[in-house]
């Protein structure tokens, strides 16, 4: 059997296993910035804050502007969910992107997907019930609690900002190696 390479909290570790060896013929979502793709970086290193969501700053006109595609651009993958997603399809299970990036920045979120050879069906939605999937993996805090009200599992990267979210079906895991 395949390896997932990832760090969950000792007390969601056997949710993480059953959830993990139950995903074959399901569907699996996973969110873009910030789960995918490390975008805090990005606007981190540009002088952003990023350990309170959401961020004023940064709404819907930023990401049209040169900071907001710049980040989107440069943003590296977190390997961490390239692993989730590498093992979920493993385990036959379909794996697809949603994101509430606005339809009109296709062109970038597409190049940025085609550059690390991620092939996924992307869908833009501001509702990711919208897709339907059977299991999450989701950063944004109100996004999280919206699909656990649905009843759905959520695998959440640990950021400051979704570090307190406790339920019987959050599963965390730790990003770039770092612990909060």
């Amino acid at each position: 059997m395949r390896e997932v390479d990832i760090i969950v909290r000792e007390e969601e570790l056997n949710s993480a296993v059953h959830l993990l060896r139950s995903t074959a013929g399901k569907i699996v979502c996973i969110d873009i910035d910030n789960t995918l793709a490390n975008t805090n970086a990005e606007l981190k290193r540009m002088g952003y804050c990023t350990d309170k969501y959401p961020n004023k700053k940064l709404n819907e006109d930023f990401w049209f502007g040169y900071d907001g595609q710049s980040a989107m651009v440069k943003a590296k993958p977190i390997t961490e969910t390239l692993s989730l997603a590498e093992y979920i399809s493993a385990m036959q299970a379909e794996v697809v992107l949603a994101t509430t990036r606005h339809p009109a920045l296709s062109k970038i979120t597409e190049d940025w997907l085609a550059r690390y050879e991620l092939v996924y069906p992307v869908f833009y939605v501001h509702n990711k019930l919208l897709v339907e999937a059977d299991v999450y993996i989701e950063d944004n805090p109100a996004e999280i609690r919206a699909l656990l009200k649905a009843g759905r599992p959520v695998f959440v990267p640990e950021w400051p900002y979704n570090a307190d979210i406790r339920h019987k079906n959050v599963i965390h895991y730790m990003i770039g190696g770092r612990s909060l």
